[in-house]
């Protein structure tokens, strides 16, 4: 029964670090486009990480489809997203430069001198912001036309998208069976 119902049991250590080492994995399209979601840093690590296991990961067709299909989307959305944090940003300068402002006209406070030099402070704080936001949603947005993401899936799943489901080739290929202990 065991062996019939093994996704059920917990596998003991031997089996973990057995199937670890020799197992096939096979991603989900979402693994793919996450790559778009994460960080820089975090997606390159992941990037290297499937690289070094490159032997043994598979994609099937309808998930390399989907990734194709979703891709330029993915991008989209947040390309979208910086331009929300933009304006966001610009609406919170413009209610602290006006909330300073009026409180500045209100109190003239003997202690708070060249009032000019604080809201310019916050406008070029808020602008560095801003800039900073606009360079990196250019650089995400070159994504839609050099995209070195893109580059390393379609080079790490060269040859390894499954175009339809074959047990017996899977079962020859990767050592499957129907149970993995």
């Amino acid at each position: 029964m065991k062996k019939l119902f093994f996704e059920y049991y917990r596998p003991s250590e031997e089996q973990f670090s057995e199937l670890w080492h020799e197992c096939l994995f096979v991603l989900d399209a979402n693994v793919l486009l996450n790559l778009y979601r994460y960080s820089s840093e975090t997606t390159f690590e992941l990037i290297r990480l499937l690289k070094e296991i490159s032997t043994r990961i598979w994609i099937p067709h309808q998930v390399a489809f989907e990734y194709h299909k979703n891709r330029h989307k993915v991008i989209l959305e947040h390309e979208k997203e910086y331009t929300k944090v933009q304006d966001e940003l610009a609406k919170a300068k413009d209610d602290a430069i006006k909330k300073l402002s009026d409180k500045l006209r209100q109190d003239r406070h003997p202690f708070i001198k060249e009032a000019d030099k604080s809201i310019t402070g916050i406008e070029n704080a808020f602008n560095s912001i801003h800039e900073d936001l606009e360079k990196h949603k250019k650089e995400y947005a070159s994504l839609k036309e050099n995209d070195r993401i893109n580059d390393e899936i379609v080079s790490l799943f060269q040859g390894q998208v499954w175009l339809s489901w074959n047990h017996e080739e899977c079962s020859a290929s990767f050592r499957f069976s129907s149970a993995p202990f």
